[in-house]
């Protein structure tokens, strides 16, 4: 008997100093992404004041507007690339750009994203320059028509290379 309860509490003692959970209980999700995964991140409504964030988003994970709102953050780390598509933007002045200027790098960096919305790509968004009103992060932004869209679960996909965020949303 003696034997049997020194060795429960060796036991015991094992588990409870290597931080090893008895129940066990991992909450999986976390390391899941995708479609089935609300981040907040993705939605405007639901991201943390005052942080800058790399990852495309839209306005709320619930959309009741007649646009779906797709902002893309600048990431600089593109303009090496931008600048390889588009040598005539090395002329481009920053203080008074051409009209011509200006749509040619948004058609350059426009080509670097893969947009789906519910598996069907959205190849004809037109693209414009934005400033966040919160943090004034340079984005741009485009507008997809929500009216048309099913009631229920929506799934918008932005691919560039190898990075792909998954943002669904319900209307």
């Amino acid at each position: 008997m003696l034997y049997g309860g020194v060795f429960v509490y060796a036991v015991a003692w094992i588990v409870i100093s290597l931080g090893i959970k008895v129940d066990n209980f991992d909450f999986f999700p976390d390391r899941w992404s995708g479609a089935y995964m609300i981040q907040g991140s993705y939605y405007e409504n639901l991201r943390s004041e005052g942080k800058l964030f790399l990852t495309p988003y839209i306005q709320s994970d619930i959309v009741r507007e007649p646009f779906v709102r797709l902002v893309i953050p600048y990431d600089v780390s593109l303009n090496d690339s931008v600048l390889a598509r588009a040598p005539a933007l090395a002329e481009m002045s920053r203080d008074k750009p051409t009209a011509e200027q200006v749509k040619l790098a948004i058609e350059t960096m426009r080509r670097f994203y893969h947009i789906t919305l519910n598996d069907s790509t959205l190849s004809e968004l037109e693209f414009s320059f934005y400033k966040n009103p919160k943090n004034e992060q340079p984005s741009m932004v485009a507008y997809i028509p929500a009216e048309h869209l099913p009631k229920g679960k929506n799934t918008l996909a932005v691919k560039a290379g190898k990075n792909e965020w998954v943002i669904p949303f319900y209307r």
